[in-house]
């Protein structure tokens, strides 16, 4: 299966692209991808993906965290994921995939497009590592997929308080939020206090358990990336 627009292949266009590009029809099943593509997965040829689903490569213990993340982008969201990858030579990686749909000239969703940023600076890998050691044991899962994002819409945060909410569901106090954010503490204070108020909590437990309830321990401010691949 193939795409066409305006009789210019698909392919020829992604092949022209920099960085490893990928594209998936409505099932999530890979439908083209460019030469760095394929040498950045290991693969001999693009054949190799053609065709096959998440859950056939050699990342298929992520299958499953790629497969919800491509049902947000169906529904015409366009989202940055942070994810590990197992290549074809075993190493394990962190990854940056860029998803957004594919529309027709209807405005039809007929499939999603990926691009691929490499978590390869030591500092940052650090980082993630810690991050998702810390959120395993936080929540029990051992795989983890986050959105780049700075919006939790479902209670109104402001980007800032986003940021603390962020760190304090990873045990900072208002002290080591204030460092971090380079906000004085008074600050840091009025905003976890706001983010009591708009969660309905009273206590950091309470914020904690109602943080991971609702799915925001899979965010990841853009901030605390952009901060970490600079660094």
């Amino acid at each position: 299966m193939s795409f066409e627009l305006n009789n210019i292949s698909l392919q020829g266009i992604i092949n022209n692209l920099p960085g490893p590009i990928w594209v998936k029809d409505l099932e999530m099943r890979y439908i083209a991808c460019n030469e760095r593509c394929k040498n950045f997965v290991g693969l001999s040829s693009r054949d190799d993906l053609i065709g096959k689903f998440d859950h056939d490569l050699s990342w298929n213990p992520y299958a499953e965290l790629y497969r919800e993340g491509d049902k947000e982008i169906l529904k015409g969201k366009s989202l940055s994921f942070m994810h590990p990858i197992q290549l074809y030579n075993g190493r394990k990686l962190i990854i940056i995939t860029q998803k957004s749909p594919i529309k027709n000239n209807n405005e039809e969703i007929i499939g999603i497009t990926g691009s691929i940023a490499i978590a390869s600076s030591l500092p940052f890998v650090k980082s993630i590592n810690h991050l998702t050691q810390f959120d395993a044991q936080l929540t029990g899962n051992d795989y983890f997929q986050y959105i780049v994002s700075d919006d939790f819409c479902q209670f109104n945060l402001t980007k800032r308080e986003i940021h603390c909410l962020f760190h304090l569901v990873r045990g900072k106090t208002a002290n080591d939020i204030a460092n971090i954010l380079f906000i004085s503490k008074r600050t840091a204070e009025k905003h976890v206090d706001n983010i009591k108020t708009k969660l309905k909590c009273n206590t950091k437990s309470e914020i904690i358990a109602k943080a991971i309830e609702n799915g925001f321990v899979h965010l990841v401010p853009s901030d605390f990336l952009i901060s970490h691949i600079n660094n």
